[in-house]
């Protein structure tokens, strides 16, 4: 089976892998004028779309949708995509190509057969690596192709940082607006024999390669990345929203979303974690506290200290009195700072326990308060 991944114009490779089976189907169906037509038909669209994304018209003031594929094939050569016996299979599948026009195949005596669909079906293949080969050399990886690397490949996730600087800007933007939250989803609803079975291992890796391109994205893919979280916030079900936020958002992107916005989306976040802390959205609010106002910080360090003494999940717990050391040191200090509304808040807290007579409470948070202190700038 032929995969079209490295094409990165989604309606260009739907069109591809929709003659592509049409191809297969007239073979299984013995029609092989119908299989040689639609083989000189792909080779032509993958030759076309091959010079358009090298700038052959800019290099040779030649536009490729207008060449001959006879032209296509040797204009490929020269540009060394295709090697010698690829070219020369090529021009046999040209004239093959032509049968669709009324009478040539009388007049040239050309007839077609099973051997020469056979050919066909192999060249499509050959093709179809020496071009995305060819690609991958100069631009890098697809989108596409960097996600079924990581899906297929458990061992890619160590190299996937190396893999995503050699991809295109363009393809990074896809990356992260397309690609990965679609595949996330399918993921998230794929079907087991007892019902919905998330694939959970290959959704970590690809939220890790998210940041990992975010990272290296420009500023302005950032921007159009953050807005469509803030899309998925006000559009979409909580269960989308809840996942996109956990799996593909840090709190740190607010910076790059207009101020109202921002408000929306904080408060969104300090409204999850007071309801309920768990490690995911723990990531999700990584640099929060940069973007905090006075009036927020009581609530959230009643939210981290509730999970810190709870019974829950000790990994969990841990967690959440780490990241009060972390909000303390990320916040504004100096004299009235918002850095010492956190020691006051958790000063509350222990008189509130000595009060009770809840001495063992009173002490943990008595522990906390001296972690976060200790925590130099």
């Amino acid at each position: 089976m032929i995969d079209f991944d490295f094409i990165t114009d989604d309606r260009f490779r739907a069109s591809l892998i929709a003659d592509y089976a049409e191809f297969q189907t007239s073979v299984s169906g013995e029609a092989w004028k119908a299989s040689l037509v639609l083989a000189g038909s792909i080779v032509e669209a993958l030759l076309v779309d091959h010079l358009i994304a090298a700038e052959y018209q800019t290099r040779s003031g030649r536009d490729p949708l207008k060449m001959h594929l006879a032209e296509l094939i040797a204009a490929c050569e020269k540009d060394k995509v295709l090697s010698a016996n690829t070219t020369a299979l090529s021009i046999v599948i040209k004239n093959y190509r032509n049968l669709i026009h009324p009478g040539r195949s009388v007049r040239l005596g050309e007839s077609t057969s099973k051997s020469a669909a056979i050919v066909a079906g192999e060249l499509l293949q050959m093709i179809v690596e020496e071009v995305s080969a060819n690609r991958s050399a100069k631009y890098g990886l697809t989108a596409d192709q960097i996600v079924k690397k990581l899906e297929r490949d458990e061992s890619a996730m160590s190299i996937h940082k190396h893999l995503l600087k050699d991809v295109a800007g363009f393809e990074i933007e896809r990356l992260l607006m397309k690609v990965i939250p679609k595949r996330y989803f399918e993921l998230d609803s794929a079907m087991g024999e007892f019902g919905p079975e998330p694939d959970v291992i290959r959704q970590e890796r690809l939220a890790t390669c998210f940041r990992s391109a975010f990272d290296l994205a420009t500023d302005e893919t950032k921007k159009k990345v953050t807005a469509r979280f803030v899309s998925v916030l006000k559009e979409e079900d909580q269960r989308i929203v809840l996942a996109y936020e956990e799996a593909f958002f840090r709190a740190s992107d607010l910076q790059y979303i207009g101020r109202p916005d921002a408000k929306l989306v904080k408060d969104h976040l300090l409204s999850r974690i007071h309801k309920d802390v768990s490690l995911r959205l723990l990531d999700a609010m990584e640099g929060l506290p940069s973007f905090l106002d006075p009036r927020d910080i009581s609530d959230l360090v009643d939210s981290l200290l509730r999970t810190s003494l709870s019974r829950g999940p000790n990994l969990v717990k841990t967690r959440a009195r780490t990241y009060l050391a972390e909000l303390w040191r990320g916040l504004p200090g100096g004299e009235g700072g918002l850095d010492h509304k956190v020691l006051r808040r958790l000063d509350d807290w222990i008189a509130h326990f000595e009060k009770q007579g809840n001495m063992d409470s009173a002490n943990i948070v008595r522990e906390i308060k001296e972690e976060v202190g200790d925590i130099p700038f």
